[in-house]
């Protein structure tokens, strides 16, 4: 028969129960002990399987200089191409699982699916519904102030701003050159990031974010590359070997794109007929059918204006039932300016 004598622990006893007890307070394994942290080996790392990190450091700083090449180019061409200020700007890049980065994207925006030729998969670019509208009213002619927020974004606007996708792809290709020679492609749109289905939700991705400046418009455009798409030239990614053709292509891509872009920007070019010196009285005092004499003769050549600056004479004729002049001289050897498409002549 026990007594309460041998109910009582003895202090050996108690400070055998209280070494098991884990530090945090947290309760006893099934074991009846807690195994201590301590001895996990140096060499042992601890990973996260809902997030898996496909891309190491290297690749993730190779990523990170790429697209921000990648920015500096779609600057100049959105700049271009919308006449107005565009500035881009490298944000950030972060890899996760395809669900958990798909949340970075803003509600609404237009999302373009694209696919990554000769790359397997498919990615997309996404554009806040702020920033769409900004590249839309630049587009239709306007000063680039956008909408307002509760504005629908309609299908003719989405078609708009896929043309501004296009020349983003362009920076995209050539920001990419060194790594693969792409040849990317505007497979759909939609507006709502949970029916893009490029990856399974628990695929890797990494994701890039850029701030776009239109003027005094600020908005955001991002990229969401699967996991696949990249894999076949992860061993490509690498800072030494892409700083390296960089460094051997870019002098010459830098002049290129700048000649391509130059190359379709519009100027005035203007047939000056002649000049005549008139009293503010004398302009007062024109009536519908009064001749005015110019200084300059029928068979005399005129002077051929750019922008207000002289670029070589020409002379007065038709074309087509249209009035027309003919470059009799330029004052650039560029042929190119020599053939320019005449606006109007005064």
């Amino acid at each position: 028969m026990s007594t309460d004598e041998d109910k009582i622990l003895s202090q050996k006893e108690i400070d055998a129960l209280l070494s098991i007890l884990p530090e945090d307070g947290g309760a006893l394994s099934s074991e009846g002990a807690v195994p201590s942290t301590s001895k996990v080996p140096a060499n042992v790392k601890l990973y996260d399987f809902r997030s898996p990190n496909k891309f190491s450091k290297e690749q993730i700083r190779t990523l990170k200089m790429m697209h921000e090449s990648f920015a500096r180019r779609l600057t100049s061409g959105l700049s271009a191409y919308l006449r107005s200020a565009v500035q881009a700007t490298f944000v950030y890049v972060e890899q996760g699982t395809y669900e958990q980065l798909t949340n970075h994207v803003p509600d609404p925006s237009i999302i373009y699916v694209v696919k990554m030729s000769p790359l397997p998969g498919r990615i997309f670019i996404s554009v806040d519904a702020s920033l769409a509208s900004v590249f839309v009213d630049r587009l239709l002619g306007g000063s680039g102030r956008g909408v307002p927020e509760t504005h629908t974004i309609t299908d003719i606007e989405i078609g708009l701003v896929q043309n501004v996708a296009k020349r983003t792809l362009d920076a995209l290709t050539d920001a990419w050159s060194n790594v693969v020679d792409l040849q990317p492609l505007v497979e759909e749109s939609t507006q709502n990031v949970q029916f893009v289905q490029i990856a399974l939700s628990s695929d890797a991705a990494v994701f890039i974010a850029l701030e776009v400046r239109v003027q005094e418009a600020i908005g955001t455009m991002s990229l969401c590359i699967p996991f696949q798409v990249i894999k076949p030239i992860m061993f490509k990614l690498s800072p030494h070997a892409w700083v390296a053709g960089q460094e051997k292509s870019e002098p010459e891509t830098d002049f290129q794109e700048i000649r391509q872009q130059v190359s379709y920007i519009p100027v005035n070019v203007v047939a000056q007929l002649g000049t005549v010196d008139l009293t503010v009285r004398e302009l007062m005092s024109l009536r519908p059918g009064d001749v005015i004499p110019l200084n300059s003769h029928i068979d005399s050549e005129l002077p051929l204006l750019t922008e207000g600056e002289k670029m070589g004479s020409c002379r007065p004729g038709t074309l087509g039932g249209q009035l027309a002049v003919v470059i009799t001289d330029a004052l650039t050897s560029s042929s190119s300016l020599a053939t320019g498409t005449i606006d109007h002549a005064n």
